[in-house]
């Protein structure tokens, strides 16, 4: 193990940095925009553009990573995306915005190829499962330590954007200097989404109102916590909050759907992060504690829905497919998560920025719908040798599942 993790270091390292600049972006673009007076459609659709740009990139990627090499195109991408962020404080306008979001997902996907098709390669099958939980430690790590850089500047200045881009070409240096040999080029991965529908329409169904929910989520809830009377320090812990509770939930929701037919946790879940969401949306005049907790519990139970749905699916097909359901699934949540932002938004624009969560209740009370018609149509549907929860997370590529240590069963 010590020689696999000396090997991948680099790579952890890098992650790391990677996510702390891109998780402060996620949280400073939209209390930045709010503080410009951006209307909330327009900072809908600037998180909309991110999204897009990801799925873009998760389409694109791999023939530059063919063409340049896995070290150059790493650095391409970083070099990009610092430079897309230091050009939005200087010219701070709605249309500029959504294009360099745009081309920070682009570059955001690229990355997470990069990364996970070196760490699929340089891990040993003794070792793979354990290489999976280290590489999603870090990624939860870093996307909290980018929350807390907000008090390290001033919102509505230039130092954090700075701080942000600082973060993403020191994430290039551990890589480019690497002695490692790249591992092999990387193969573009076509989504089968009417395959994957047949095998399970809950699950495909399901990540694409995930990705409503949770893109409209990541691209507005900053707004909301600072509506809500929190200091600009104090959004970083909102945000903190929901990525922590997501954290801490995943493996025992997902070991508690391990038992039982995985439809029937993920109807609860979703029930549970409706009303969470309607807690948040009726709240009257909360508390930092009250906002704090709510949204813990909040990101509890939606962050788990998008693994619940993953790991309902794999229980029907090879692991073999894994990429290929994982593509598929990943390309659903991108287009939930790019219309999710814009129609919040309007919501938002005709109510208050409780909008938010009203959105999200509705949208969870659809998948929890959903779920009901399911399970009446087929009353079970989970077989005697299902596969184990694993925990995944739509802020990667399709090449994480190469890592996913069930893999590794299947060749035993």
């Amino acid at each position: 193990m010590r020689t696999t993790l000396a090997n991948i270091s680099v790579l952890l390292i890098s992650s790391f940095f990677m996510l702390i600049g891109t998780g402060l972006l996620s949280t400073l673009i939209p209390l930045q925009a709010d503080l410009a007076t951006f209307s909330s459609i327009e900072v809908g659709v600037i998180g909309a553009a991110q999204f897009t740009g990801f799925a873009v990139g998760c389409l694109i990627c791999p023939l530059v990573v063919r063409r340049s090499g896995h070290i150059r195109a790493f650095a391409a991408f970083c070099a990009i995306a610092a430079c897309a962020t230091l050009i939005m404080p200087m010219l701070i306008n709605p249309v500029v915005w959504s294009i360099l979001r745009a081309i920070n997902g682009i570059c955001m996907a690229g990355l997470f190829m990069v990364i996970e098709s070196w760490l699929n390669e340089r891990s040993e099958n003794e070792y793979r499962g354990r290489v999976f939980s280290i590489y999603q430690m870090v990624i939860l790590a870093g996307s909290v330590g980018g929350q807390q850089l907000l008090g390290l500047g001033k919102v509505g200045g230039y130092e954090l954007f700075t701080i942000a881009a600082i973060m993403l070409i020191i994430a290039l240096v551990p890589t480019a200097m690497t002695r490692s040999i790249a591992p092999t080029p990387l193969e573009s991965v076509k989504p089968r989404l009417l395959w994957v529908y047949k095998i399970s329409p809950l699950a495909l169904t399901g990540c694409t109102l995930v990705g409503f929910a949770n893109g409209s989520l990541w691209s507005l809830a900053p707004i909301y916590a600072s509506q809500s009377g929190l200091s600009f320090v104090e959004v970083g812990w909102f945000m903190t909050a929901v990525i922590g509770g997501g954290a801490i939930t995943q493996f025992p929701i997902g070991r508690l759907s391990d038992q039982f037919d995985r439809r029937v946790v993920l109807l609860g879940v979703t029930i549970a992060a409706g009303l969470t969401g309607l807690a948040l949306a009726l709240v009257p005049e909360p508390s930092l504690i009250a906002l704090l907790v709510l949204a813990g519990c909040y990101g509890g139970f939606s962050l788990t829905l998008y693994s619940l749905c993953a790991a309902h699916i794999n229980d029907f097909v090879e692991p073999e497919d894994f990429v290929h359901v994982t593509s598929a699934l990943l390309l659903t949540f991108g287009l939930g998560a790019i219309a999710g932002p814009i129609v919040a938004s309007i919501v938002i624009e005709m109510s208050s920025y409780n909008g938010l969560f009203f959105t999200t209740a509705a949208t969870h009370a659809t998948i929890a719908g959903y779920t009901i018609y399911r399970l009446a149509r087929k009353p079970r549907e989970k077989p005697d040798d299902f596969e184990p929860f694993v925990v995944s997370m739509p802020k990667q590529s399709p090449i994480v599942s190469s890592l996913d240590p069930r893999i590794e069963e299947s060749q035993d």
